[in-house]
């Protein structure tokens, strides 16, 4: 015979929780799109312009990116892979607070994880050139990313094989991508009633 479930021995309407950032998952993919598109814009061969009339290469989301779509202008498409919390103390607990009336609990994490950059061109070596472009403005701007941006750290920046894609209205599109290891912070709150 079934033992009955029991009532939650947490009664949850005490307790109200605030996340003063969202869980970073596409501030930090928005922000690698942001410092791309500043970096280019000063770039001589592929400049960015917001206006894309005048752009010599998009760079953009990935939810922005149509394929069906030929340009032959050369796109960046940024897109977020896995992230996870890296647990670095027990229970993540930054600081507390006590009131008579309240209990305040501060918690400090870190989330890693991963934006692909795919440098995407109708030559394969002009991909190849977006790449390295991208692959050294991550290594040789690593603080000022860190001072300006939501990413905590860099931890990595890898340049992955050229691809052919396949496709019925864009054939020979040519990928060289990106992958960057990024870590951010993320704070939270809880406050208990007494």
């Amino acid at each position: 015979m079934m033992e009955p479930i029991q009532p939650l021995k947490l009664n949850l309407s005490t307790i109200s929780a605030y996340a003063d950032v969202t869980i970073p998952t596409d501030k930090v993919k928005d922000d690698v799109i942001l410092f791309l598109q500043d970096f280019f814009a000063l770039d001589p061969t592929y400049t960015f312009d917001r206006d894309e009339t005048k752009t010599k290469i998009f760079v953009q989301d990935i939810d922005k990116y149509n394929p069906k779509v030929v340009d032959p202008k050369p796109r960046i498409v940024v897109s977020r892979d896995e992230i996870k919390w890296m647990n670095y103390s027990l229970d993540n607990l930054a600081g507390l607070k006590e009131t008579d009336t309240h209990r305040y609990e501060y918690f400090l994490d870190h989330v890693a994880g991963s934006v692909t950059c795919n440098c995407l061109s109708k030559n394969g070596v002009e991909s190849e050139v977006l790449a390295s472009k991208v692959f050294m403005a991550f290594r040789v701007f690593k603080q000022d990313i860190r001072n300006a941006y939501s990413i905590f750290d860099i931890d990595s920046v890898s340049i992955g094989k050229e691809q052919r894609l396949i496709s019925d209205v864009q054939p020979n599109l040519k990928n060289v991508p990106v992958l960057l290891s990024v870590t951010t912070t993320v704070s939270w709150s809880k406050t208990y009633s007494k």
